[in-house]
């Protein structure tokens, strides 16, 4: 299979049931943080040492997540011949695992005082990073949603699971 047609993309691009919108759309620029975000975890989870390795499974589940997430924000309201991944059911049931996430890594470290600086390790660093880009794609996401419903169900709980990164803290 060819990744690319010959015939230039003048700037657009074709979303989950084959609208095509500009590549700057609002909806394009939300899932797009998404994937930055997805590939930035993909990084970090490239350089985990044996002291970190513990952390590779729940980051590529977040990866697993961040697709998922990706998928719905890429798929029309309207477009009743794909489903969305995250119904409320499964919204709930992720919310649920990455709470457990945070609860854990919260308990495993000291209680903190004061902001955490950005920094420490290389792989606290990425960690830190991957928090900033989940903001961004909360931001946009969010801002985009309030002027057009991206999705039937409500799974900005997800995105905003920016909090599973206070894994850093023990990195």
């Amino acid at each position: 299979m060819k990744i690319y047609t010959r015939a230039g993309d003048k700037g657009r691009t074709q979303i989950v049931g084959h609208k095509v919108v500009p590549k700057n759309d609002a909806r394009v620029e939300s899932y797009g943080s998404i994937d930055e975000l997805n590939s930035w975890v993909g990084y970090t989870i490239s350089i985990l040492t044996d002291k970190t390795k513990e952390l590779h499974d729940e980051l590529e589940e977040i990866q697993q997540i961040l697709f998922d997430v990706g998928r719905d924000l890429a798929t029309l309201n309207t477009d009743d011949k794909h489903e969305f991944i995250f119904t409320d059911e499964e919204n709930q049931r992720q919310t649920k695992w990455l709470e457990e996430k945070i609860d854990k890594y919260t308990e495993a470290v000291p209680q903190t005082k004061r902001f955490v600086l950005p920094g420490g390790s290389v792989e606290a660093s990425a960690l830190h990073f991957a928090r900033t880009i989940t903001r961004r794609a909360e931001r946009k996401s969010l801002n985009y949603n309030k002027r057009i419903p991206l999705m039937k169900t409500q799974l900005f709980s997800l995105i905003g699971f920016r909090t599973i990164f206070c894994c850093c803290k023990i990195c």
